[in-house]
């Protein structure tokens, strides 16, 4: 299949600053997304010839989403790619087969490889996209009123908020046509997704209709041009995020956020943003009311806006106060309890916790990897012990979350995870006795007893309860985007 694929691409073509980030973490191992097709299969080969001293930490990972028949046929593709490459492979595969959006199919493939990631201790993703789906995303994201961090995507470095994986893209100066060509003289072959051909996705459309079009009214390279444009707003959104970072750093308090100062409409917009994300509110801001927040700041005006049934977030013009109002606040105390294993304990605020022995089959941890059994509310641990110590959160509580090398404080973790505010205190806090501290529901479970592989018993925790989202998720699609 390849007979020759040394030298490929010079170095000198690709991405510098992804470059640069896989130069400084040579030390570990990396995940790369391979789907088959000629992006990723040209990144694999890239990879190894870049980095051949990689060849036994390099790890390929496919997702099979079920959407179309001859899917099994990548999936032995790229098993038979690994095998040739000595490289390791895992598949992943969807619990149920069926047509979803192209935002659905991209955050179940993401979930299960950052569930892999985590679940091997790997931080860093490599992924094959190019130059075409830099200009296909710039104009998909348009579409939609995107801000200069949603268009300055997809970033050949990419930062995750809430936790240490890194997204890194080598391949981003390349177009489509130069990465096949380059497979093509090297007599390396490919997979072919039928589905990009079909209309029924909106990426598909632009990029079959719109890039060409664009292309033949343009007197310049329109894929360089929006790669340039996409490089520059990357700049400037880094800029305002530093500007933004140390603003925050300044102005936020225990009552809310001060506003002080003709600030530019960009930097209070960032500012809002990331603070809702740290707040511990459990609702979402919609794009008419955060630009009329806004705009009420920066005329100096009051005004006060929905986010969600339980809360409003309101900016008092006389105190320069942003601050977030609940209707609701829970305020339950109640002592630490023993929870024997094939018991459920109950707990004053309605909610409650069962611990069961189970045997982890291939069905079950796939379901566990895909994020079809909910990570905020349900834990496996790879111990069995007799009981369980269940308490509410004290000062200095900490351990070490799946896929971290460290500990981490239990207050950190719920600020990271959105966790509200009012709910903090009332969930419970797992304690293996004496005092090592395991989970908190909404908190990712613990590095400690982590699962490998299907295994038997199995301790399986479940927190039920009634309560509203604990925790929020800030993805892609953002107010900033």
């Amino acid at each position: 299949m390849m007979d020759d694929r040394h030298g490929l691409i010079p170095r000198s073509a690709l991405e510098p600053s992804a470059l640069d980030k896989l130069d400084s973490s040579q030390s570990e191992d990396w995940a790369v997304a391979c789907s088959g097709g000629a992006d990723s299969v040209l990144l694999v080969l890239v990879l190894l010839d870049l980095f051949p001293e990689k060849l036994t930490s390099i790890k390929i990972f496919h997702y099979d989403h079920g959407t179309r028949e001859d899917s099994g046929s990548d999936v032995l593709f790229v098993k038979e790619l690994a095998q040739e490459l000595a490289l390791e492979c895992i598949v992943g595969k969807a619990s149920e087969v069926g047509k979803g959006s192209e935002a659905e199919l991209r955050d179940a493939r993401l979930r299960f490889l950052h569930a892999e990631m985590q679940a091997r201790g790997i931080r860093i993703l490599i992924q094959g996209h190019q130059l075409d789906d830099v200009a296909e995303t710039l104009l998909m994201r348009l579409t939609r009123g995107s801000g200069s961090n949603g268009l300055a995507a997809p970033r050949p470095v990419q930062h995750f908020y809430d936790s240490s994986l890194i997204h890194v893209r080598p391949l981003l100066s390349l177009s489509r046509s130069e990465v096949r060509s380059t497979l093509t003289s090297s007599k390396i072959s490919w997979r072919e997704d039928i589905s990009n051909e079909s209309d029924d996705y909106f990426r598909n459309r632009i990029r079959r209709y719109v890039v060409p079009s664009l292309q033949n009214s343009a007197q310049q390279d329109v894929l360089l041009s929006m790669g340039r444009t996409r490089k520059l707003l990357e700049e400037d959104a880094e800029a305002l995020d530093t500007w933004t970072a140390q603003y925050l750093a300044e102005n936020q308090c225990e009552s809310g956020l001060r506003f002080t100062g003709n600030l530019p409409s960009a930097v209070i917009r960032r500012s809002l943003y990331l603070w809702l994300r740290t707040s511990g509110s459990c609702g979402i801001i919609n794009a008419e009311a955060m630009d009329g927040l806004v705009d009420a700041i920066s005329r100096n005006r009051s005004a006060s806006y929905s986010l969600g049934p339980n809360q409003r977030i309101c900016f008092h013009s006389n105190s320069n106060l942003v601050c977030i109002k609940s209707h609701q606040i829970l305020d339950y105390r109640w002592p630490s309890a023993r929870l024997p294993v094939g018991a459920t304990l109950f707990l004053p605020n309605g909610s409650s916790l069962t611990s069961t022995i189970v045997d982890v089959d291939a069905k079950l941890k796939d379901q566990i990897v895909n994020g079809e059994i909910s990570p905020s509310c349900t834990i496996f641990l790879n111990t069995t012990p007799s009981t369980l110590l269940i308490r509410q959160r004290q000062q200095g509580d900490k351990y070490r979350p799946l896929g971290m090398s460290e500990d981490v404080r239990l207050q950190n973790l719920m600020v990271n995870r959105k966790i509200p505010l009012g709910f903090r205190d009332q969930l419970p806090v797992v304690v293996l006795p004496p005092d090592l501290v395991l989970w908190c529901p909404g908190c990712p479970g613990p590095e400690l007893f982590k699962l490998s592989k299907p295994t038997e018993n199995i301790l399986r925790v479940d927190f039920n309860h009634s309560l509203p989202r604990l925790t929020k998720s800030c993805n892609e699609d953002s107010i900033l985007q």
